[in-house]
């Protein structure tokens, strides 16, 4: 049976050259800790 791991999806960072990733759970850039707005807010 074959193990599947879930993907990792990127996007650009728009406030530096950065990536936004998902990582438990929350959304943020990896250099300059950018968050982007949730849907409830």
């Amino acid at each position: 049976m074959a193990t599947t791991n879930p993907t990792v999806t990127t996007y650009q960072c728009p406030k530096c050259p950065g990536a936004v990733s998902e990582v438990h759970g929350s959304w943020g850039c990896t250099d300059c800790g950018y968050a982007p707005p949730h849907g409830a807010d």
